[in-house]
């Protein structure tokens, strides 16, 4: 989705900044 790509993503395991 087009909001994805302004909201930083949160993925289970990749919660490096």
């Amino acid at each position: 989705p087009a909001e994805a790509s302004e909201t930083r993503i949160q993925l289970p395991g990749l919660e490096e900044e």
